[in-house]
């Protein structure tokens, strides 16, 4: 059984656009902390693979440090901190910060890069059965089973080698690593950099990134593999999906957005639950070049159509429900208040009925109900795409204004993901991994989806608020 409690925040690395600089950054003193338990989450799956890693970070007030530096390279940047962190007391938990520290009863060893990531300080009793805590700082990770920190007492190793090599020479190194993703067309230039900050990564070079996710590993002999674990403590169902079944599913589904006159640029709204359908929908239209944009499901009708309006799909796929601890989320009324509130209105909206539920009633000449048109769907194939289509767009919370569209372009992120599960995250292939975030997040999309799938990873798709 794995537990974590808190406030949970998860820090994936970022890509930016920006050429190699090193930048003053003006020490600011601590916020107030406001962290603590305040929720358990528990799980109790079954990891059919060697090991499960717990994909979790702690989002801590910073430590009181002096002035610290950032160093910054092109698709994956860290900050780097220096200045004095709160010490561990020998023999115990920190009696000061009891309520806010992630405790890991047993560390089974040092994973991933030689040393700690930045903005974390080194794990104590790395690699013993002792207790260990991760020192409080902005960012830290944690895995392995009973959490295996990815962190030791040495001094950065193999992470400050890599970040190094990554600043020195970007194009060899992350050249390097696209080596490691299928490629229709080979890239013609690594990195384009004429008109800073904009940038441009692996140019004219053709992939899909359904294809990295899910057919390579059939292709490969890992089809009979789990791609996912789904498990809903709030519907009381668990299930195993193995990667044969996810591309049975998607490209089924693709083939369902293709009859319905989505092609390659459209846009699709997706606002689901944490369920398989959502992931299927996202990689089936990244399977034929359409941009996704998931809205988080716990958002209502007023952001729901701003978002709508700004993104224009031509399709909306969404659930009957969504389900927390005493309540249904009803979405289709949500749904339909946004569309009146707004001015775009789709094409088509897709409607996947959760089982034991009622069903929904269909506005005719618009909506679709999921499962009758899968059960007459054709397969389709992936569509290859330029390096930097846009994959997906995610919106900010809006709390300045109206959101804002983040536009995440296919081939960079397809790269800096695969790599960072191996590089940061110490995985190997068919291992476990749960990130314990939301699919509305990019969180979610990086290390729920597309990260532990491109990686041939088991990714636990947790459903609960």
């Amino acid at each position: 059984m794995h537990r974590a409690a808190g406030f949970l925040t998860l820090w994936p690395p970022t890509p930016h656009s920006r050429a190699p600089t090193l930048q003053p950054v003006a020490s600011s003193p601590p916020p107030p902390l406001q962290v603590g338990f305040s929720r358990q989450l528990q799980c109790d799956f079954q990891t059919p693979g060697p090991r499960a890693h717990l994909g979790i970070c702690l989002r801590l007030p910073p430590a009181p440090r002096g002035p610290q530096e950032v160093a910054r390279a092109p698709i994956f940047a860290q900050e780097v901190h220096s200045g004095p962190r709160a010490a561990l007391p020998a023999g115990g938990q920190p009696a000061a910060m009891k309520p806010s520290w992630l405790q890991c009863r047993k560390v089974t060893g040092a994973g991933g890069l030689g040393g700690p990531l930045p903005g974390s300080s080194p794990a104590r009793g790395a690699g013993t059965a002792r207790r260990a805590y991760l020192a409080p700082g902005p960012r830290g990770a944690l895995g392995g089973r009973g959490c295996r920190a990815l962190s030791s007492a040495g001094g950065g190793g193999e992470y400050k080698t890599h970040f190094a090599a990554s600043v020195a020479d970007p194009e060899r190194f992350w050249g390097k690593a696209a080596e490691q993703i299928s490629w229709y067309k080979p890239w013609t230039k690594t990195l384009e950099n004429r008109y800073p900050p904009s940038t441009s990564w692996f140019v004219e070079g053709m992939l899909n990134i359904c294809y990295n996710a899910v057919d390579r590993h059939i292709e490969n002999g890992q089809g009979d593999k789990i791609a996912i674990i789904y498990d809903s403590p709030v519907t009381d169902t668990k299930a195993t999906i193995t990667y044969k079944e996810v591309l049975e599913q998607v490209s089924k589904l693709a083939g369902v957005l293709v009859k319905h006159g989505v092609k390659k640029g459209d846009t699709v709204v997706i606002y689901m639950p944490m369920i398989p359908q959502a992931m299927y929908t996202m990689l089936a239209c990244a399977r034929i070049g359409a941009i996704h944009s998931l809205i988080f499901g716990g958002f209502a009708s007023k952001e729901l159509s701003s978002r709508i309006d700004h993104a224009k799909p031509k399709v909306v796929v969404t659930a009957s429900f969504g389900i927390e601890p005493g309540r249904r989320v009803e979405y289709i009324p949500l749904l339909e208040e946004a569309l009146r509130l707004g001015q775009h209105k789709p094409d088509h909206v897709l409607i996947y009925n959760r089982p034991n539920m009622e069903t929904v009633p269909l506005a005719p000449g618009r909506d679709l109900d999921w499962d009758e048109e899968m059960a007459k769907a054709q397969s389709h194939d992936c569509v290859p795409v330029l390096s930097e289509h846009p994959l997906y767009i995610l919106y900010t919370s809006g709390t300045t204004g109206l959101p804002k569209g983040v536009v995440r372009p296919t081939g960079g992120y397809a790269v800096m993901l695969n790599w960072t599960m191996s590089s940061i995250y110490g995985l190997k292939p068919g291992e476990v991994w749960w990130a314990a975030s939301d699919l509305g997040w990019v969180v979610g999309h990086s290390y729920i989806c597309y990260g532990p799938l491109l990686h041939g990873n088991t990714t636990v798709l947790y459903e609960v608020i």
